[in-house]
Parts: C-alpha cells; structure tokens; sequence
C-alpha cells in the first residue's frame, strides 16, 4: 500500500511538527458490535503495561485520547504531498469520540457476567470477553477507567479504583450528553435556533444514536421525550430546514456554497443513497478539504 493522507486531531496530544505518537487499533463499534479502526493516542510517558501487576498505565493517568477513522474516496482525484504525487486520491479521516461509548459494551457485558461486583478495570475488560476478540480494548480501559464514575459505582480500596457498571447512571449520562450535543449544534450555527425544539432535540438523540446500541437508542429517545423514528428521521428534516432558511448567495469563490457554509446539516442528506449521517459528513469534508484543513488548524496534520 502507497502513501496515503490522514486528517487526524492532534489537540492535546504529544505532537511537535506534524508527529503524532499513537496507533491505529480495533475496536468494537459501540452500535453494531463489528470491528471498527479508531485511532489511539499513546500515553504521555509509555503505553499500558499488562504485566504480572495487571494493566496500568505506565504513564501519569492522562486521559484517552480516542478517535474514529473513517474512510472516502472520490471517484477521480489525487493529492500533492511535498514534491510527490499520492495517485490514491482517497482520504482518511479521525474524528474525536469519547471512549465512555466505545468502553459502554465492555461495562454492560461485564455486568451481565459478575452481576453486582465490583471489578478493576482489567477484570471489567476480561469478564466481558471483548479483551479476547480486541485485544486493543485492555489499553483504552486502562485509559478511560478515570472517566468511569460517569456511568458506574465505584468504590476504593488500597488506592485503587473498583467499578460496578449503573445502568441508570449511564442513562443519564447519555441524556446529558444529547443535551450538549444540541448546545453544541446551537453554538455552531445559530440558525439551529429557528428550528423547532423537538425536531432538534430528534436530531441530537440521532447523532448520539449513531454511538449506542438500538436498546440504548430507544431509552434515550424515551427520555428525552422523542420517538425512535423521529431520531432516525430528523436528519432529512434538518436538510430540509437548512435549505429552505438559506439566504441567497452567489455560486462563485467564497459563497457559502462554495465553502461548505452548511456545516453538519450536510450530513442529514438522505437521498437513497445508503450512507450514515457520519459518512455523509466526510463525503462534504471531501468536496471542501480546503475549507476542513483550515477548520482544524494547527492542531491537524496530514500523513
């Protein structure tokens, strides 16, 4: 296999001049349960040690830094990278996913298997046998198993942590999670504004969706107060929200059109075309790389 580009965030990260230090692993995707590639930072000062003393992180505790790697390709197209040419036109592309989504089948399956014990994180990641088919997932755990308070119990003893998976708190942590998401829509494009509550309290519980299984799906939307079908619906409704509250613009350089002024809504294009919200979204990226490069700054690389 060729040279090929990658847009990846290097935010946070021990990253100097265009270096990232981190890996590609699979990993379960958290709403089909298939092996998806998700890009894994290292620790700030090594990587997680699975020695006799079980799994920990060898570095200072800093936080998982996980993100999705997906995959476009246009038809016709190539890039200029240096002084070479990469005939491969197509592009990867890591988006920032909170591991809590990627870890949540780990904790519910543990449960299933331990009932009410409370386990360390390794002992979590074995009992659930995910360890077994993604070896990988025994260092985002170790990672993660700060953040875990959000959806389980937990308890310490001799300085170390012990978790019990609560499936009421992780409810609500995916409501509060759709409540940030639909502030985070608002903060991106005020016209989210004029849309009406439930239909973007629908779109909201749909992105969050796209990371849950169907069962988690249904109890979100329950919660927040909209129907499945609304959640899976909303993004064609967005689209045509979007559409018919655009202000006219030319189509020449600089028009909205011309730089991807729609933003995510994009994304919500459902045209039999058998694509993801998320897919749809790095086929826009694709159109106006341009635009995306400058969105990331510096804080984005290619390779």
């Amino acid at each position: 296999m060729g040279p090929a580009v990658l847009v990846y965030h290097a935010d946070g990260g021990p990253a100097s001049a265009g270096e990232y230090r981190g890996r590609f692993v699979t990993l379960p995707d958290p709403s089909t349960g298939e092996g998806t590639t998700y890009l894994l930072r290292d620790v700030a000062e090594g990587r997680v040690d699975r020695g006799e003393g079980g799994a920990t992180c060898s570095g200072s505790g800093s936080a998982c830094h996980l993100q999705e790697v997906q995959w476009h390709k246009q038809r016709y197209g190539a890039w200029f990278v240096g002084d070479s040419v990469v005939e491969d036109g197509s592009m990867y592309m890591a988006s920032l996913v909170d591991p809590l989504f990627v870890v949540l089948p780990v904790l519910e399956a543990s449960s299933k298997e331990t009932e009410t014990r409370f386990m360390d994180a390794e002992s979590v990641c074995e009992a659930s046998r995910l360890g077994e088919m993604f070896p990988d997932m025994f260092e985002v755990c170790a990672q993660s198993a700060s953040a875990w308070g959000s959806v389980c119990d937990v308890k310490v003893a001799g300085g170390e942590q012990y978790f019990r998976f609560n499936p009421e708190r992780a409810l609500a942590w995916m409501v509060l999670k759709v409540s940030s998401t639909r502030d985070g829509l608002l903060a991106l494009d005020p016209g989210y504004g004029r849309m009406d509550a439930t239909a973007l309290n629908a779109y909201a519980v749909g992105i969050v969706g796209e990371y849950v299984s169907a069962e988690w799906l249904a109890k979100v939307s329950a919660k927040v107060g909209v129907s499945v079908e609304e959640a899976k619906g909303a993004p064609a409704k967005v689209e045509a929200f979007v559409q018919s509250h655009a202000a006219p613009t030319h189509d020449g350089p600089g028009s909205a059109k011309d730089t991807g002024r729609q933003g995510p809504a994009k994304k919500a294009k459902t045209q039999g075309d058998g694509l993801t919200a998320k897919q749809r979204d790095l086929k826009k990226g694709a159109k106006g790389t341009q635009s995306l490069l400058g969105f990331f700054g510096a804080g984005a690389a290619k390779k």
